[in-house]
Parts: C-alpha cells; structure tokens; sequence
C-alpha cells in the first residue's frame, strides 16, 4: 500500500508568494496542520516534512526516508498559486502521458478536491510548462510526486477562503479525502516500475499502528527510522525505539520551535546547549527528537559522559569508604577522649585520698610533717631491723619478775 510523504512548501525566510498581510509559507503550514488529523483518520501511513527546510535539505530528508516509486510512495506538496486566478492546480513530474504516475496521482487529487469543495479546476501540468522549466521537488525526489496549489492568494474571493479557518479545515479535509481515494481506488490499477503494490485482499490492507510523525512539534516517527543503511528497518525489529504503538501525535514545528527541541534534547542526554555548528546542522537536516535522542545516546560524547559516570562511581565509593573509615577513626578518638577523661577523674580522686592519708599520719608523728611518705617505709623498717634482736634474745626468769612487777 503507498505510503504517503506531504509537506507545506516555502519556510519563513523564503515564504514564497506574498500579497498583502498573506504570506504562502503560512498558510501552507496552517493546512498542512490541518490535514494531518484526518490522514490519521484514514489510517494513512505517512510522514510529514520538518517545516522549514530549504529546497535541497527537503529533498535529501525525502530520500533518507527510504520511500520510493517503485513501491508506489507518493510525495504531496502544499502550495498556494498567484495570477489571479480561482481554485486548485495541480503540477506533475516529467511529460504528460498515460502511463505517467505522477500525472495520474495529481489529476486525482485536484479532481478530488475539486468535487468535494466545489472550487474551481484549473487542471494539472507537466514540470516542463512551469516558468522554471523543471521544478527538482518533484523530480529529485525518488517517489511519485505532486505540487498541489490551493487557492490564489491574490484573488480577492480566494483570499477570504484562505482567513477563514473553518474553510482551510473544510480544504484540508478534502486534501485527506482524496489522498485516501487514491490510494483505495487509483494506486492498485497502476503499473510500476519495480515491486508492485501488495494486493488489497478485497479492501484496504489494515495498517501497522504506528505514531505519523510532524514537523510542528517534537518529533518522535516511529516509521521509517533513520539509523543506519535502511531506514525501513526498524519496522520489523520490535524493540526499536521508533516502532512505538503511543497513540499521541506531535504537533507541527517551526524552526523557531525546532531550535528549542534540539536544545532540549541536548541538556536532557549531554547535559550542556548544543554548538552553533551542531545546532545549524540538525536544523538544516529536519531532525526529529527521536531520531537526535538516538543519535546523541549512541554519540561520542555520550560514551564519554558514561565512563565520566562510571568513574565518578568509581570514586564516589572510594570516598563512601573513607568517610565511613574517618567515621571510626573520630568514633574510637571519642571513645579514647572518654577514657583518658575518667582515667584523669581517677588520678585526682587518688591523689586526693594520698594527701589526706598524708595528713594523717603525719598528724600521728607517724612520719615528719612536711615529710614525704615514703620515709614512713624507711622508718619502718628500721624500727623493725632494732627490734629484731630483742625478738630473737631469750628470756630469763628475773627478766619476767621484772615485768611482772612493773605491771
């Protein structure tokens, strides 16, 4: 089944035609805007354009989608026409022919937007007849494409249909519509030029829930990616980061917004604003934010910011155990402090209980005032080295009447 690339043509530095307080590149995104909510309603695969790139950087994203011809994948591309004129025009790649591809896929688009607003039909036309004498959107971009110009932004009954919202709703409605008739009804009748189309099965093919990425808001597709050679892969690797089922849709981004987008995803995985270079570069390329997510989480700098974490790890533990180490060391010092303050209460307790015993005895004559105990032990022991002998002298009879009539 054809999948579908849309983009609003022109950015805000290039807004294309401008008449009046009209500026094509605004309304061109206010119906892109528009249109994407009922692509979703038609269960259409699609992926919508990052909004402001230039001509050659919309091309290349086209292509690094991986979308092509020959499986039938058509590009749509919003425009506005001057001249004066009234109602829808459509351009188409290479010559007109019958079996050109893109001639049948504009024809049936202004047909059909034609039929459901009733706007008038200016018809479509090959390339070759526009002023520039090829227009490279169509024919550089690997699928089968269409410029659609709606409504002129200097016809005076055109311009009151492109400031009244309620009309670009009705137009962008019948955009869906008809992108949606031609893949049910004119896509499966065409002849390509390589793989064909897969059958229909009496109906439409249900399609794979997926999340249709846009380029007014943070970007997350979940398909194509774009890592690596194929960016269709990751629709059949499930653990792919793009192959999310989240019902949520992004809205459409500026460039303004994308700036912040991109600096947001910078702080949220490097943790720093991106360089002037790096900024331009992911502005110019249309990067969605899944796709940066991925590209920075797999970047050098975020390697480097790993091991920076592992090793600020590393240390952080080797720290933990130091302190836990030093919370010991002050514990047994405090216990040590306790120690030596009771062993200083003993001490004084002692040595007062020696001062009083000092008092004591030299209060019984049993040392000298003044003197220092240790004579006391001196003392001592001579008194008992002189009464030794008398100990050991033997008693006599007389020795004992002696005493006895003391007494």
């Amino acid at each position: 089944m054809p999948r579908l690339l849309i983009s609003a043509a022109h950015t805000l530095e290039n807004p294309g035609e401008v008449f009046g307080d009209l500026r094509e590149a605004d309304i061109t995104r206010k119906i892109l805007k528009k249109t994407l909510p009922y692509l979703d309603s038609h269960k259409i695969e699609y992926q919508a354009v990052p909004l402001d790139l230039q001509l050659l950087k919309r091309i290349d994203w086209i292509k690094e989608t991986g979308y092509s011809r020959e499986l039938g994948d058509i590009f749509l591309e919003i425009h506005v026409n001057d001249g004066g004129k009234r109602g829808i025009e459509g351009w188409f790649e290479g010559a007109a022919s019958p079996d050109n591809n893109s001639k049948i896929f504009a024809d049936s688009i202004v047909e059909g937007i034609c039929k459901i607003t009733g706007y008038q039909n200016q018809g479509v036309k090959s390339e070759y007849e526009h002023e520039l004498g090829s227009l490279i959107i169509l024919n550089q971009s690997n699928v089968i494409s269409t410029a659609i110009e709606c409504l002129y932004i200097d016809n005076s009954d055109d311009i009151q249909i492109l400031k009244d919202e309620s009309k670009l709703d009705e137009l962008a409605k019948a955009i869906a519509d008809s992108v949606n008739e031609y893949i049910v009804n004119v896509a499966p009748k065409l002849k390509y030029t390589a793989k064909a189309l897969p059958a229909f099965n009496g109906g439409r093919t249900p399609m794979p829930s997926f999340t249709s990425p846009s380029p007014f808001a943070p970007q997350a597709p979940k398909a194509p990616g774009f890592a690596g050679n194929s960016p269709l892969s990751s629709f059949n690797n499930p653990s792919s980061p793009f192959n999310s089922t989240t019902p949520n849709k992004p809205i459409l981004m500026d460039r303004e917004e994308r700036k912040e987008m991109i600096k947001k995803v910078f702080l949220k995985v490097l943790g720093k604003e991106p360089s002037q270079n790096d900024l331009n570069y992911h502005l110019n390329t249309g990067v969605a934010e899944m796709e940066l997510l991925k590209k920075l989480v797999e970047g050098d700098d975020h390697a480097k910011l790993v091991k920076e974490a592992l090793e600020f790890k590393e240390l952080n533990d080797k720290v933990n155990r130091l302190n836990a180490e030093i919370d010991q060391l002050k514990a047994n010092n405090q216990d040590n402090k306790a120690m030596y303050n009771s062993m200083n209460q003993l001490l004084e307790h002692k040595n007062l209980l020696i001062a009083r015993l000092h008092q004591e005895l030299s209060k019984n004559n049993i040392i000298v005032h003044g003197g220092h105990i240790d004579s006391m032990k001196t003392q001592l022991q001579t008194q008992s080295q002189t009464m030794l002998p008398q100990v050991k002298k033997k008693r006599t009879f007389t020795d004992f009447l002696m005493d006895v009539f003391k007494l």
